[in-house]
């Protein structure tokens, strides 16, 4: 009897032990996973330091400060878009957290496994004008020049200064034609398209945030997909920026323009779009844009709208 009694204990102990290695084993998995997902700090590893962040007029991602002392005038008056931070501060288009179509969490953009060596769209055969009859362009205000300069009757432009990727679907833009103001996700449930071209980046040069501004990128085309959705979409790099332009500005300089641009092209790879790299084809040997392509070192005159033209019509796909 009593070695009966003394089996059943160490049967009892034995199962104890062997419950408490198995919830051991679950929590070390588990940790493992929440490690493995959890988003990188890109502004701990973007090389910025913390304080210069301070003289930023406007960042997008700083609710607590006071937004009317911030002044969005001055990157406007020395050719950049005039940016309210009351629009990225308090205009949330997104819903936190929502899930994309695609079936990708917004942290899944940051997992940093995307592959090195992927490419942007490749030149191609030219094509002619007529290939963006059916195109939709969507942008700011370089997008805005692209439309008065490129002779592309034809397309269909959704652009307008100062928007940015908080508040471009919730905007209303000026249509074209007729004067008419609607939002562009209203706009896009009247007319189908075979193409779609996005740029955006110029007006979130001073966003703290970068992981704020790929995600809200990132739901622009989710959102567009939806209603086009035998669409093929472009997205097109942040443009460069000339030298003198750039001198002297912490964050509105070539350096800044190609960190987003690394990080907009990643979101293509994970979104599975196409990525123009429309930067490289206007830079000089300097690394900056001519002098000559734009009076405010920022927007493109007629000539250089015409060279961002044909490398558009050089770099195409076919489905």
């Amino acid at each position: 009897m009593m070695e009966q009694k003394s089996r059943k204990h160490i049967f009892f102990i034995a199962a104890i032990v062997g419950c408490g290695v198995l919830l051991l084993v679950f929590l070390l998995f588990y940790r493992s996973v929440r490690s493995a997902g959890r988003p990188i700090d890109r502004t701990a590893t973007s090389g910025y330091v913390e304080d210069a962040w301070q003289s930023v007029a406007y960042d997008g991602c700083l609710p607590e400060q006071d937004a009317n002392t911030r002044e969005s005038e001055e990157h406007s008056a020395n050719g950049q878009d005039s940016a309210r931070p009351e629009d990225a501060a308090h205009e949330q288009v997104f819903t936190e957290g929502e899930l994309v179509e695609d079936g990708f969490a917004e942290q899944d953009y940051f997992y940093g496994l995307w592959p090195e060596d992927f490419r942007p769209v490749q030149a191609s055969v030219v094509v002619e004008e007529s290939y963006f009859d059916d195109a939709l362009f969507v942008g700011d205000s370089r997008i805005v020049g692209l439309m008065l300069y490129s002779g592309l009757t034809q397309a269909t432009f959704y652009a307008e200064k100062a928007v940015n990727v908080n508040n471009l679907l919730a905007n209303e833009i000026m249509m074209q034609t007729g004067g008419q103001r609607i939002t562009i996700l209203e706009a896009l449930e009247n007319k189908t398209f075979g193409k779609v071209y996005i740029k955006m980046g110029l007006n979130e040069l001073g966003w703290r945030n970068l992981d704020m501004f790929v995600d809200a990128y990132g739901r622009i085309i989710d959102q567009m997909r939806k209603s086009q959705p035998e669409a093929v979409f472009y997205v097109m790099s942040t443009l460069p920026v000339s030298e003198k332009r750039a001198t002297g500005d912490p964050h509105f300089n070539n350096e800044r323009i190609m960190e987003f641009n690394e990080l907009i092209k990643e979101m293509t790879w994970m979104k599975n779009v196409f990525y123009l790299d429309v930067f490289s084809s206007l830079i000089d040997d300097s690394g900056f844009l001519p002098d000559e392509a734009a009076t405010d070192g920022v927007h493109l005159n007629k000539d250089y709208c015409l060279l961002w033209l044909d490398f558009l019509k050089n770099h195409t796909v076919t489905r």
